[in-house]
């Protein structure tokens, strides 16, 4: 029901590009990817350390500096310059609204309180919750931390395991694997996720669905 009211079928659509970008080992369309997710949500920021060291290693320089420049180039232009400029904080500010926003959800809502978002089912934050000692603010603070820890695991998993397989396995399809995994737990371990979120997930998912049946069915020659 939410859905026609959120931006979330247009941040779906970016990260659709970059998945496209990945499968389809198009640097430019990666590029443009990388921009407009950055650009959409930071969530994209957690995956990009285990991302450049892939890319540092197994794309030429001219590649990286082109996409890295293009990237910081665009997030300079339009973010930066006409946000950052005006308003430092703004980033920071944004963080904290969140925050707000998912102190008061777990407050719950109603008489008896009740937190919708966790009654769903789709992630993991009801556990938190209970587990976690504190105040709400407290709780909030110490699931952000469990979050972030998972994110670094995830990278370090990541770079192992890429360290092991990247002889057998495109990089391409590596960096997509992982761009996959990292939103699945971010939204698993996050202190809040609405259902309209996982519509970037689901989406992934049809995409990574399609590739496996192409690989097991490729296309026939035509001669």
């Amino acid at each position: 029901l939410a859905l026609p009211v959120t931006l979330e079928t247009l941040i779906a659509a970016y990260y659709l590009i970059l998945a496209v970008g990945l499968l389809s080992k198009s640097n430019m369309l990666v590029t443009v990817g990388l921009i407009l997710c950055l650009l959409s949500r930071y969530t994209l920021l957690f995956w990009l350390p285990l991302f450049a060291f892939i890319w540092w290693d197994t794309q030429s320089k001219t590649v990286n500096f082109k996409m890295w420049g293009s990237v910081a180039a665009a997030i300079l232009l339009l973010y930066v310059l006409p946000f950052c400029t005006q308003d430092p904080k703004i980033f920071l500010k944004s963080i904290a609204y969140h925050n707000k926003a998912v102190v008061e959800d777990w407050a719950g809502y109603g008489n008896p309180p009740v937190c919708w978002t966790m009654t769903s089912g789709v992630y993991l934050a009801s556990y938190g919750r209970d587990f976690f000692s504190g105040s709400l603010e407290e709780k909030v603070h110490k699931m952000r931390l469990l979050q972030m820890s998972v994110m670094f695991i995830l990278n370090i998993f990541g770079w192992w395991l890429y360290q092991k397989t990247k002889t057998k396995v495109s990089a391409f399809h590596f960096a997509f694997l992982f761009l996959y995994l990292f939103l699945q737990f971010f939204y698993f371990f996050s202190p809040l996720t609405y259902r309209y979120y996982l519509m970037t997930t689901l989406l992934l998912t049809t995409v990574m669905a399609g590739e496996v049946v192409l690989s097991i069915y490729p296309k026939k020659k035509l001669v």
